[in-house]
């Protein structure tokens, strides 16, 4: 097994805390060319990075200027998930290709795509298609289906209901009327 960790900077400034987190990737092989900055990988790879996890039968990674990277993941399925510190909200995709690129946040998901938007661990949204592009940023996706494939489908979740929020104990109270004066 080979463990490939990519650290933002490393042979540039210092890393500051505006600075992506490094990025580690485990592999059973991998080739680098340094002229190209573009690594592949093979067998059972692992790519993680910040709150990002991408999973595959391999990866074909290029280093983009300002500690950026765009990567391609394939898989029987390819897989990632997105788990934004601090949050009890994931989403989950799989397909036979995920394309990832840092500097756009966009997640690109080909070939009997799936997405998942969970929250506390249980499925609260499901979406399906032959092509899916999701957008980290905004958290919007959109779906394709090309023709004599299946048909894009969502699914949603029932939630709970909100119950209202009672007013203030100030403004629930009757007014109060002042005596008149004879």
């Amino acid at each position: 097994m080979v463990c490939l960790v990519l650290f933002a900077g490393l042979f540039g400034p210092s890393l500051t805390a505006t600075q992506p987190p490094a990025t580690k990737i485990d592999a059973d092989e991998l080739r680098h060319d340094e002229q190209k900055l573009v690594t592949e990988f093979r067998g059972n790879v692992s790519l993680n990075r910040g709150g990002l996890s991408l999973q595959g039968d391999a990866l074909e990674l290029e280093q983009l200027p300002n500690s950026g990277m765009k990567g391609r993941v394939t898989g029987q399925p390819a897989r990632f998930q997105q788990k934004p510190a601090d949050s009890n909200e994931s989403v989950e995709g799989q397909g036979k290709t995920i394309q990832y690129n840092s500097q756009t946040e966009i997640v690109v998901i080909d070939g009997e795509a799936v997405l998942r938007r969970l929250l506390n661990g249980q499925v609260v949204d499901t979406v399906a298609g032959d092509r899916l592009v999701y957008d980290q940023v905004t958290q919007t996706y959109r779906v394709e289906s090309t023709p004599g494939q299946p048909r894009t489908r969502m699914t949603l979740m029932p939630r709970p209901a909100q119950t209202p929020t009672p007013p203030p104990p100030s403004l629930s109270r009757p007014p109060t009327s002042t005596p008149s004066k004879p």
